[in-house]
């Protein structure tokens, strides 16, 4: 881990470096990030669909409507689309701990977490993302919250942490891989 906040300082630009190569690999392959980008959001959309079927045939699940689940589901999607586009790189450490490629990164000199981080940096959950994002807009005009500044700062606050605890979960099952074979499955566990 990083030492001090100076040692982060020192990491950073350098890991943004790190980041900004990766996507410009990927910008190579136009084709197959566009391909991925659509996969993404057709299964977004599907799992949309089929909470619009399930509340067409029961219009209420207890006392929430159709609106409001989409708007928890939105809220979820930007939560967990968000950790897993910057943690991404965290699920194939497993793989370099039962390999034995996780000594090349311990000898390089930047924070092991860091690195991790960067093993796999993939934009393809933008496409999910964005349609949470549009989901999000579309459920909350549609129950037109009269909302203050202070419950728009919880609810950022709120997606802001879920963020952290998906990103911290994810981060768990790594840190478990040193110890045990199929930390994945503990993870989906939780």
């Amino acid at each position: 881990m990083v030492d001090s906040i100076r040692d982060l300082r020192e990491e950073l630009p350098l890991a943004f470096r790190v980041a900004r190569m990766r996507l410009a690999a990927q910008a190579h392959y136009r084709a197959s990030f566009v391909l991925q980008l659509c996969g993404y959001m057709v299964l977004t959309v599907m799992e949309v669909v089929a909470l619009v079927i399930f509340f067409q045939r029961f219009p209420t699940l207890g006392r929430w409507t159709l609106d409001e689940v989409l708007l928890l589901y939105a809220i979820s999607a930007i939560a967990f689309e968000s950790a897993d586009t910057i943690q991404n790189g965290i699920d194939v450490v497993p793989t370099h701990v039962r390999t034995g490629d996780i000594d090349a990164l311990m000898t390089r000199p930047m924070s092991l977490y860091l690195q991790a981080l960067l093993l796999e940096v993939s934009l393809r959950h933008i496409g999910k993302l964005l349609l949470g994002f549009v989901l999000f807009g579309y459920a909350w005009a549609r129950l037109d919250p009269a909302a203050t500044p202070a419950e728009i700062a919880l609810l950022a606050v709120a997606i802001l942490c879920s963020i952290a605890l998906f990103v911290a979960i994810f981060s768990l099952g790594a840190i478990i891989s040193f110890w045990t074979v199929g930390s994945i499955e503990l993870v989906n566990a939780i």
